[in-house]
């Protein structure tokens, strides 16, 4: 089911009650299976989560129910949040950066990594895992100097076998498990920086069109820039705004909220996205699940493929040693 559909489709197809079809409540099981793993967040080894047959078949009738309606209520539910998010990012003191600091970030999480087989000595096809770690980033922002740090922790598998491989292959040593390493960077540049981003609204909606070259781009594409953005940056108060409102237009769900952040999602070819932001704005998490799984590669429907927490941005005025 799109996510992008258009409203008066959506109203003649819904003004009246309609018995789900089969295709429809599979595809309604399949995202309240993706919804329930996006919240649990993958554990070593973990394979999707087994529920009582009556349960699901409840809970499945439930979804079908009302899947058609949720998205447009929880659509009018992130336009509201993310208004409110929007006014007080306006409203916030600048960020003070003296001369010669720098601008620093650290995440955590794990993310999905693929290899051939051959490489773990084994036949044909690829191996899948999760591998995770943490990264810290110092920026200047009146220099295009740039240090990077990251250390890799253990990975997680879906197979013990390839676990095996892993590690007797020397995959490990490869990924630089256990090891962190420090990297500087000068003359770098990143294309997302080296735009004025206007902050307006209407304005910045017309660069990020112009950026990504089509008056038309695809709802992910818009939010997956929106969320470029605002990860490991510092925007102004007034571009911060202006990036919320283009994000509070757009078709997207709202998954959660509370008195400290909210979480928005949109769904992409399979994958189930989700970002959390703080109430003033900044990005504190993104996660990935694929919905269906990947049976060739191993990976079970409903696996969180990749979850990344982040630290607000500070000002630091020296470097480690």
């Amino acid at each position: 089911m799109s996510d992008e559909r258009d409203i008066f489709d959506w109203l003649k197809q819904h003004a009246q009650p309609q018995q789900p079809s089969p295709e429809e409540t599979e595809r309604a099981q399949r995202r309240l299976e993706a919804a329930i793993a996006a919240e649990q967040a993958i554990a070593h080894r973990r394979q999707t989560r087994r529920r009582p047959t009556t349960w699901i078949a409840a809970a499945a009738a439930v979804t079908v129910a009302v899947v058609a309606l949720h998205p447009f209520l929880n659509r009018d539910q992130a336009e509201a949040a993310l208004g409110e998010i929007a006014e007080a990012a306006r409203e916030a003191t600048p960020v003070d950066i003296p001369q010669g600091s720098f601008i620093y970030a650290e995440s955590a999480g794990f993310n999905l990594v693929g290899r051939d087989a051959d490489e773990f000595g084994l036949e044909g096809g690829s191996v899948s895992y999760l591998l995770p770690g943490t990264r810290k980033v110092w920026k200047s922002p009146d220099s295009d100097f740039v240090m990077l740090e990251v250390t890799y922790d253990q990975p997680t598998f879906f197979d013990p076998d390839a676990e095996a491989a892993y590690y007797r292959m020397g995959l490990d040593e490869t990924d630089q498990v256990g090891e962190t390493t420090r990297e500087q960077f000068t003359g770098v540049t990143d294309p997302v920086d080296e735009i004025n981003w206007p902050d307006n609204r209407d304005d910045l909606l017309d660069a990020m069109n112009t950026y990504l070259g089509t008056e038309s781009p695809t709802t992910p594409e818009l939010v997956n820039l929106v969320v470029n953005l605002l990860r490991e940056r510092n925007p102004s108060p007034q571009l911060k705004a202006a990036i919320l409102e283009v994000l509070a237009d757009l078709p997207i769900e709202l998954v959660r909220e509370d008195s400290e952040s909210i979480t928005i999602g949109i769904i992409d070819a399979g994958r189930n996205q989700t970002f959390t932001l703080s109430r003033s704005g900044h990005l504190l998490a993104e996660t990935a699940t694929l919905i269906d799984g990947d049976p060739q590669a191993g990976i079970p429907p409903g696996t969180v493929t990749s979850r990344i927490e982040y630290q607000p941005i500070e000002v630091v005025e020296d470097l480690p040693d």
